[in-house]
């Protein structure tokens, strides 16, 4: 006997849309899909379930940029929000939020140059998009977004080195061991990064020769670690391997 034809379940029946769950079930659906944009940024702002603010320090350190971690997280959030309907599981998760968080990194570099070149001022004394430049070298906000616009417009090269010393803390000694060029190249990238800082005399550089770089008046050559952004490890000598 031939068999019963099977009838289909339409896509509206309870059937039909389990069917529909686990084909389009992915890592993240449930904060993902289903919603609108600004229903989704609720849930990813609530608690951070993508833990987006830890993956956008991450991913600011690895490109080394000087951006307020805290405005990152907000547009990258934004971002993932806004492109979650087209999310289906490729590729995996961690590897599309990068590509947000790239995206808003290259959203926010290219406002803070428009602003600069618009010569608009920051918008007001609590102005927290470069407060955490400002207060780590003691400079108005306008001198800090200045600053922010020179360093971020760098190649890459030209910024990692800067980054690693004098924002995560590594000692020169430590970044040479990773294998990062001999020391005289290492010193031309430096003072290449310097420049966005050195013609306000806000920081100054011994890593570099101080005869290259401005100091300020009357000052003698600082310790390293007094102009550090970040206080640096006190274990970074012993510590081994790059990212």
């Amino acid at each position: 006997m031939p068999p019963k034809d099977v009838p289909s379940q339409p896509e509206d029946s309870e059937e039909g849309r389990s069917r529909k769950r686990g084909k389009d079930s992915f890592l993240g659906h449930e904060i993902l899909a289903g919603a609108k944009p600004r229903e989704i940024l609720a849930r990813i702002v609530k608690d951070d379930p993508l833990h987006v603010y830890v993956i956008s320090q991450d991913r600011l350190t690895y490109r080394a940029f000087l951006l307020d971690g805290h405005r990152l997280t907000l547009r990258a959030m934004a971002r993932i929000a806004y492109h979650a309907h087209l999310y289906r599981g490729e590729p995996p998760l961690k590897e599309w939020i990068f590509q947000r968080i790239d995206e808003a990194i290259d959203d926010l570099v290219r406002e803070d140059h428009a602003d600069e070149m618009r010569r608009i001022p920051p918008e007001d004394d609590e102005d927290d998009r470069y407060s955490f430049l400002a207060d780590s070298i003691d400079s108005t906000l306008a001198i800090a977004r200045t600053i922010c616009v020179r360093f971020n417009n760098l190649h890459e090269a030209e910024r990692q080195p800067f980054h690693n010393i004098y924002v995560q803390g590594k000692t020169f000694n430590r970044y040479i061991a990773e294998g990062q060029g001999p020391p005289d190249h290492l010193r031309q990238l430096l003072r290449t990064a310097a420049e966005a800082f050195s013609d306000q005399s806000l920081l100054k550089f011994p890593e570099l020769g101080m005869d290259d770089i401005p100091r300020p008046t009357g000052e003698e050559d600082p310790d390293l670690d007094d102009f550090r952004f970040n206080d640096p490890d006190p274990d970074d000598d012993l510590n081994e391997g790059g990212r």
